[in-house]
Order: structure tokens, then C-alpha cells, then sequence
């Protein structure tokens, strides 16, 4: 299981805040970007041994650095765990990679309010 002491936590902020609006080639994915950020902050990223947040989880201040995984409400596809991540950040937004908000099909990372964030996705439950 990951454990993200604070000073992670802290470096995963502020690494994640430099990022926000950065735009990388269409091979890369939200995975690969939460992989980049846990890097710099000298954390293991195996999705597997992530934990999985509730949506409850998702609004406590404990929970900032973790993952948040997701499923895309108009392409819910039974056969992936997940179809998009990001990091949970402080005032209830996650960091992610996405073409979901801003530019139509433009990826790019964005800060974006949980609340917004389930317009869009789900919260991915473990099989």
C-alpha cells in the first residue's frame, strides 16, 4: 500500500501547480502524468498498490497527493479497472491530464473542482 508523508504531499503540490496548462503529445496519458508527478516526488506509482478512494474519501484534507481514479460517464467500459486518474489537491480539484475540460480535444493538464470533475466521471469502483 502507498503511504504520502506530508513533505510528498508538499512536493507533489507544488510540482502538479508548475504543470497546470502544459500540453504533452497525444501518446501521452493521464497515467503517464500522475506517473511524472509521483517521480519527482520520489514515490512508487504501481496503480495496483494504490489505494482506492471513495468518493467520501475525496473530501478529506488526509487524502490530498493520493490518486483518484475515475470512469468516464459516456464511455463507461467494463473491461478497464479505470479510464482516467489524477491527484486528489487541496480545496476539493484534482490535477489531472485530460481533454475533458477546456479546448475540445486538446489534452492538458488542468486543476480542476471536484464538482466539476463529476459532471463528467464516476468514481471507479474495485472489482
Amino acid at each position: 500500500m502507498v503511504f504520502i508523508n506530508q513533505s510528498q504531499k508538499e512536493l507533489i503540490c507544488r510540482v502538479g501547480l508548475e504543470k497546470i496548462g502544459h500540453r504533452y503529445g497525444n501518446s501521452y496519458k493521464c497515467e503517464n502524468f500522475v506517473r511524472d508527478i509521483y517521480m519527482q516526488a520520489g514515490i512508487s506509482t504501481d496503480f495496483n498498490d494504490s489505494p482506492v478512494l471513495s468518493f467520501e474519501d475525496l473530501f478529506k484534507e488526509e487524502s490530498i497527493g493520493y490518486l483518484c481514479f475515475l470512469k468516464n460517464k459516456k464511455y463507461v467500459q467494463e473491461l478497464y479497472r479505470f479510464t482516467h486518474v489524477g491527484i486528489v489537491f487541496p480545496e476539493q480539484k484534482l490535477l489531472h491530464y485530460t481533454r475533458y475540460f477546456g479546448e475540445p480535444n486538446v489534452r492538458e493538464v488542468f486543476l480542476t473542482p471536484l464538482t466539476s470533475i463529476f459532471e463528467v466521471y464516476n468514481i471507479a469502483i474495485p472489482s
